[in-house]
């Protein structure tokens, strides 16, 4: 038994590692950021309440370690050993064949592919106990095989009745592989297939992925990524995709290449979905609103079952450093200190929160009603009425004009870009070149108001360019007029929209 087991664990261990390891490793890392764990006494009277609540807090215990990937690959891959071990001796006690050890696999298959489903890892350990329980039954009511006549034991006994110089036949090379090799990998190769053609799966890899990204702000990768045509397929990837171009200062040159065609592109309406809600929190924090960052790191742990994440506790205090609240920072910052595996990231912080008290800022002037629905207004009304209300705390900020001007732009409502163009625009873009969209946009707008070019004026070459559109326009060769400026704000407006 042991030899098999050695020979089934060596098979196993690499598989499943490194499944996990190409498979999901922003899974194994988001896994770690919606659990949490407190060494504090009430956080363990709080979970450890049911039989059911102790699994929580085991799971919730061991998902710290996760924000490792390879080590959390590794715990991953001790559950499937664990399922596979368990269900190999069982099997032995049961049958002791050896030529049918190869099903413990079968288990051990389903358990893989539905493990990316376990994420709290309560039903990973159910697995584990339930295998155990039913191993423990073998060992304990199993006095001779099922299938004695065919078992190992049988056969031996019946080779020394015969005569002492009667050899056991050897199995082929064939034969052993089959065994210990073909039909266990595929077994296993059909785990890993069936969790890789997992929608939900897949699609929270994805997101997890630009998530990490986004954090780490590798803007260009997330393009690299988020193509337009993958934009145009994924609505969640294409407010990646606007997010990274908000940050690389190219929202007003290239969003309608990524589909934007409501200011509702920009964030996700349904903040009831964590997916929605940690995404707005990236676009406020880019547009520097810690105010609502905060609030929505509220909502985000509802989602959570422990009523805290990980995630939420460390951005709520990098919010709060940074808008120099010096009091709550320490508040979170404390309660980190108390888990396991924080120690790395809250030395940096706790020198930026001795820096703080040390010397104290003053808080910003906000408008009170900036967080996302404050008014109850829905829709495209919505984000373009608190872009407003922003900006009437930091007309400078050019993150904020760009939000509200392209969300103008895709409703192509040029009367009120051309409006609050004129009034932010010598602020924000100071030194800075005016964008393609606004640039075309600004040419309609003279239609409207004559002395704009008097402020802001435009490259002839551009003018050039939207007459010579102009004239296919007026001629019916819409096909032309795109082909001549394909990527401009006149072909979205005047080719692709019906407004």
């Amino acid at each position: 038994m042991k030899k098999i087991l050695l020979i089934q664990s060596l098979l196993l261990i690499p598989l499943v590692f490194v499944f996990w390891i190409v498979a999901y490793p922003e899974t194994l890392q988001w896994m770690e950021e919606y659990s949490f764990f407190s060494t504090l006494p009430d956080f363990t009277h709080l979970q450890v309440r049911l039989p059911g609540d102790a699994l929580r807090y085991v799971g919730a215990f061991v998902l710290q370690f996760y924000r490792w990937t390879w080590v959390a690959a590794a715990l991953q891959t001790l559950f499937a050993w664990a399922v596979m071990a368990l269900a190999s001796y069982t099997l032995w006690r049961v049958l002791r064949i050896e030529k049918l050890m190869w099903a413990a696999y079968i288990p051990t298959a389903i358990f893989v592919a539905r493990q990316c489903l376990y994420r709290d890892l309560e039903w990973s350990f159910v697995w584990v106990i339930v295998m155990a329980l039913v191993a423990i039954a073998a060992r304990l009511f199993v006095r001779r095989p099922v299938l004695a006549k065919y078992s190992d034991d049988y056969q031996a006994n019946t080779s020394q009745k015969r005569g002492k110089n009667e050899v056991k036949p050897k199995r082929s090379r064939f034969a052993m592989a089959l065994i210990y090799v073909i039909l266990p990998a595929v077994l296993l190769g059909a785990g890993f297939y069936v969790s890789l053609n997992d929608m939900d799966c897949a699609f929270r890899e994805r997101i997890h992925k630009m998530e990490h990204l986004a954090e780490e702000q590798k803007w260009e990768e997330i393009l690299e990524f988020v193509t337009p045509e993958v934009a145009l397929n994924d609505d969640a990837l294409k407010r990646y995709a606007i997010l990274a171009l908000l940050e690389t200062d190219m929202l007003a040159n290239r969003a309608f290449e990524y589909g934007v065609t409501t200011p509702d592109d920009f964030y996700f309406m349904d903040r009831d979905e964590f997916v929605g809600i940690y995404y707005n929190s990236l676009l406020y924090k880019s547009m520097g609103v810690d105010d609502e960052v905060i609030h929505l790191m509220y909502l985000l742990n509802e989602h959570s079952r422990l009523g805290f994440s990980f995630r939420s506790l460390r951005t709520m205090a990098d919010a709060y450093l940074r808008i120099g609240d010096a009091l709550l920072a320490e508040k979170y910052l404390t309660i980190l200190s108390h888990t396991t595996c924080h120690g790395a990231w809250l030395k940096p912080r706790w020198e930026k929160l001795a820096a703080l008290k040390a010397n104290p800022v003053p808080r910003p002037t906000e408008p009170s009603d900036v967080a996302v629905g404050a008014h109850g207004l829905q829709g495209q009304v919505q984000l373009l009425n608190e872009s407003l209300r922003l900006l009437e705390a930091f007309p400078t900020n050019k993150k904020i004009v760009d939000v509200l001007l392209c969300g103008l732009l895709a409703i192509c409502d040029v009367e009120n870009f051309g409006k609050y163009f004129d009034k932010y625009a010598p602020q924000a873009y100071a030194g800075h070149k005016m964008p393609l969209y606004y640039e075309e946009a600004l040419i309609l707008y003279s239609y409207i108001d004559r002395t704009i070019y008097e402020r802001f004026p435009v490259r002839q070459a551009r003018l050039n360019d939207f007459q010579r559109f102009s004239q296919y326009m007026n001629s019916g060769q819409k096909s032309m007029a795109r082909q001549s400026a394909p990527r401009s704000f006149w072909a979205y407006m005047y080719c692709s929209t019906p407004y």
